[in-house]
């Protein structure tokens, strides 16, 4: 590692687009010990002022979904499934942020008593969602929790491409 690359990281791999998973690993019943459904997706193009050069580089092009999670936990670096072009395929998870509503919603979109009447993510509007962002900043420094049940969050997937919409994030 040169130290320009110690100072603003690695590049990102041009195509990420995970590791195919054959059908038949997968649980004939769909049910899986983790799993979040994707209420929403996009493209990051963070700038270095929101977490750092090191971490624009990182997620530029990079997929993020929301969701609230159902059943289990997720966390940074974990290997999930999500379906791309109606296959099953398995990416890492480079980071897992908890969605805030007071925190996260650009530059003051919903009023303050809406924000306090919300319950969760899936409550708000689709006009809403998509003025929301992901915040990464101090993520490079942050506990890395899981985020388990009736959690809302953000899943950063080492993806080049959108997931299939109305699918779910899966772990094993």
């Amino acid at each position: 590692m040169g130290f320009l690359s110690f100072l603003f990281g690695e590049k990102a791999p041009e195509t990420a687009l995970g590791e195919p998973v054959a059908p038949e690993t997968l649980p004939a019943d769909g049910n899986y010990p983790n799993s979040m459904p994707i209420i929403y997706s996009y493209f990051m193009n963070p700038s270095p002022t929101e977490g750092g050069l090191k971490l624009a580089r990182r997620y530029k092009n990079r997929c993020a979904v929301l969701g609230v999670v159902q059943k289990g936990a997720f966390q940074a670096n974990d290997y999930v499934i999500v379906s791309v072009g109606g296959k099953p395929t398995k990416v890492q998870a480079l980071d897992v942020i908890e969605f805030e509503f007071e925190f996260y919603v650009k530059g003051g979109f919903l009023m303050k008593d809406r924000i306090e009447t919300l319950n969760s993510v899936s409550e708000l509007s689709m006009d809403e969602i998509q003025q929301c962002t992901v915040p990464i900043a101090n993520t490079a420094w942050g506990s890395h929790k899981p985020l388990g049940e009736g959690k809302s969050a953000w899943i950063i997937l080492e993806l080049t491409v959108k997931p299939d919409p109305n699918t779910t994030v899966v772990k094993l």
